[in-house]
């Protein structure tokens, strides 16, 4: 009876799993990507499924999102391992947006599901209550999604213009910057250097909480999807390191704890599950006081992925488990010094929409987006349909 009982439990598992999976691929006959009104399933379903999906995959320009998503997606669904209670509770996430009318071909991928299921401990309300407070928000910042020469993706990523980026770099100094040793974008921030009041000399605090939001879309769209691509694997988070060297409560007034306060409730709110490891490296006393502050709006989980870490002595051994000394920044004491916080380097750098308008390392147009030729096919496939040569389609 027992044996019994746990062959239908596994059943039932691999069964959610397919349809969970089966609904990510468009319906044979239909050029919707995510058609909601497929019954069938199965094997030879799955199969014709996938085929249409891929051929629809090449048939127009796409974002580093949506190739790392068509190509890596059920690679990673098969790794994550999740649970058949998870899977109900992504099923129930599902459902319940389509019933609400508020899952378009944008949202339906797991990977979405995942990120708000996990952010809320697998409480499918509090899941739900958080994207669609999530979406709401999206509506505020421009964040609706459009079609554009190189794909879809967000409004604010494809048309917002920040020409004081150079000088606001001078005062606000972050950035993506390689990969780590493991796939991982790595993010380089000189927190203790923020110096507000020249920001505001040549922008503003709120044009600088834009620029922010239009980072944190860059990240999800090209940063981890092109570090995907590269790598050949789904890359979901990046890995943070926060240089606090010149920190002092001198410079912690009410402003800036706002901002950090805002910049801090917008990550964990609106982009969660993205972060890999964060890194605090310059750790002093007084940054300490800070933190429990900044620590007593942030979910616990998040505090769990931080490290603090004192002088070059206690952080450089750490940070080379990430990075070798060849691509660790020269103010960390690496030999790179090509860090300069307003041009990146990394396989998205080359992809990312202009913020400048006589930028010319940007993307202007489809003809100067390359193919990522050389990425595999995922390992595992749906049944009967892996494929023997790889397929690619601008960025």
């Amino acid at each position: 009876m027992l044996l019994l009982a746990a062959l239908l439990s596994l059943a039932a598992a691999v069964f959610v799993a397919l349809l969970l999976l089966s609904r990510q691929l468009p319906a044979v006959g239909d050029a919707k990507p995510h058609d909601l009104s497929t019954g069938a399933f199965g094997e030879d379903a799955l199969r014709r499924a996938y085929e249409a999906h891929e051929a629809q995959a090449c048939a127009k320009p796409c974002t580093a999102r949506e190739q790392s998503l068509q190509r890596l997606l059920g690679d990673w669904l098969q790794k994550k391992g999740f649970t058949e209670a998870q899977l109900k509770v992504l099923a129930e996430f599902r459902e319940q947006l389509v019933r609400e009318g508020l899952l378009d071909s944008w949202w339906d991928n797991t990977l979405v599901f995942w990120r708000f299921c996990e952010a809320r401990k697998w409480d499918v309300s509090k899941a739900l209550e958080m994207f669609r407070n999530h979406l709401e928000w999206r509506k505020s910042h421009d964040l609706q999604i459009v079609e554009t020469a190189v794909g879809y993706m967000p409004k604010l990523l494809a048309e917002f213009q920040f020409p004081e980026l150079y000088q606001v770099k001078q005062a606000c100094q972050f950035t993506h910057h390689k990969v780590s040793k493991q796939g991982h974008p790595m993010y380089f921030d000189r927190v203790g250097a923020l110096d507000l009041e020249a920001i505001k000399r040549v922008s503003s605090v709120e044009r600088l909480v834009r620029y922010i939001v239009w980072y944190q879309e860059a990240t999800l769209v090209y940063r981890a999807p092109a570090a995907s691509l590269a790598v050949g694997r789904l890359v979901t988070t990046s890995v943070y390191v926060l240089d606090l060297q010149g920190f002092s409560l001198s410079k912690f007034d009410s402003e800036t704890r706002q901002l950090l306060k805002t910049v801090a409730k917008m990550g964990s709110d609106h982009y969660p599950q993205t972060m890999e490891k964060v890194i605090f490296v310059n750790a002093s006393l007084s940054f300490r006081v800070v933190w429990n502050f900044l620590g007593a709006i942030l979910d616990q989980r998040i505090l769990d992925s931080f490290t603090m870490l004192g002088g070059r002595s206690e952080y450089k051994p750490f940070l080379l488990q990430f990075l070798d000394e060849a691509d660790l920044p020269a103010f960390l004491g690496g030999q790179d010094t090509t860090l300069d916080f307003v041009n990146e380097n990394g396989p998205w750098a080359n992809h990312l929409p202009p913020l400048v308008s006589n930028r010319d390392d940007g993307p202007s147009n489809a003809s100067n987006q390359v193919k990522w030729a050389t990425v595999p096919e995922p390992s595992k496939h749906p049944p009967s349909a892996r494929k023997k040569t790889a397929k690619s389609s601008p960025l």
